[in-house]
């Protein structure tokens, strides 16, 4: 009987302990769940990458010259520092946490070390308590609310999937691979990638996904009531619809346009051309009144900030990160980012 009533007790203390553990662990973790309507990083930035995103007054970046380490700075570029040393992209970032893709795919020893190479990760803008959301080959990642929207690869095409900031109920929502990356009014908006290209609708509270505007679209955006993308119906010409009217505007004159990102906010628009052999940076306003060439050639990763917008030339292997003020006159510069200063 006594030596009963010991097992008992002694099974009491450890269950007690174990449950004590478990609510320090729970609490020293401290996880803050995001407001409902919390957005991670804007449409045109995660369209170019998600390799720049800015947040309560500082910059973060995956370096395109330093195998896309994050770094994070002041909006002009001070005060650098690296947060992690992962292969970073889709960055998005809210409160105290940043959220983003891992792809370690130049393997080696340091990568051997950190574990799974592939996956959604969560760490804290001050580079500390990093967590894995997910494990395997993703691609676009848009954060809405306490969700983390993102392409899955299965190991022959992408499905579009969900998963909680916490990582919990990771689940599949669509078989199609779409495109997460443009969220507006607590809703997530993409290209329909199948049958055609209007621009697609998904209800977060029931996971439906229906038809919002038709067209044949490409790189859709939402701002001040109208989508703005390119029109695949009239030589990949940027174009602004009006939600409420249908009405098309063509911002981008004759240009035949690859890539752009747009900034409401700063009445600024930035998309890269290729007319024939002219290939060429350029930018405008939302109007299309206003452009001006930005510099000739071809470039990628177009992500815009407050102060600067960042784009990367690739010639070979070779990446060359150019910076430019986002207002007024284009000054394009190479920029190298450097720590400590």
């Amino acid at each position: 009987m006594k030596d009963n009533l010991k097992i008992i007790i002694i099974v009491s203390i450890a269950a007690v302990v174990i449950l004590g553990t478990g609510i320090v662990i729970s609490l020293s973790s401290g996880l803050k769940y995001n407001d409902d309507d919390a957005v991670g990083n804007t449409t045109g930035n995660l369209h170019n990458g998600g390799m720049v995103c800015e947040s309560g007054g500082y910059v973060y970046i995956a370096d395109p010259t330093n195998n896309n380490k994050l770094y994070k700075m002041k909006p002009d570029g001070s005060k650098a520092e690296v947060i992690s040393g992962d292969n970073v992209s889709y960055i998005n970032v809210y409160g105290n946490y940043i959220y983003y893709k891992r792809h370690n795919y130049k393997s080696g020893v340091n990568e051997l070390f950190k574990g799974n190479l592939y996956g959604i990760y969560r760490i804290k803008t001050n580079g500390k308590q990093i967590e894995e959301l997910h494990r395997g080959i993703v691609g676009s990642i848009a954060l809405l609310g306490n969700t983390l929207y993102y392409q899955n690869f299965d190991g022959n095409m992408y499905s579009l999937y969900k998963v909680k900031i916490d990582g919990k109920n990771d689940k599949k929502i669509s078989d199609t691979g779409y495109v997460p990356a443009c969220v507006f009014d607590g809703k997530v908006y993409f290209a329909e990638i199948n049958e055609n290209h209007n621009l697609m609708s998904l209800n977060p509270e029931n996971d439906r996904i229906s038809t919002f505007s038709e067209g044949n679209m490409y790189l859709p955006d939402i701002y001040d009531g109208y989508v703005y993308y390119i029109d695949a119906d009239n030589n990949r010409a940027l174009t602004k619809k009006s939600i409420a009217t249908g009405e098309k505007t063509v911002i981008s004159g004759e240009d035949r346009v690859i890539n752009y990102n747009m900034c409401g906010d700063k009445d600024v628009i930035f998309y890269q051309a290729e007319n024939g052999t002219e290939h060429k940076l350029m930018k405008t306003d939302l109007s299309g009144k206003f452009s001006q060439v930005v510099a000739e050639g071809d470039f990628t990763n177009i992500s815009i900030t407050s102060k600067y917008t960042y784009f990367v030339k690739i010639f070979d292997d070779d990446k060359t990160l150019y910076r430019t003020p986002t207002e007024g006159i284009a000054d394009p510069e190479i920029y190298i980012i450097k720590t400590g200063k």
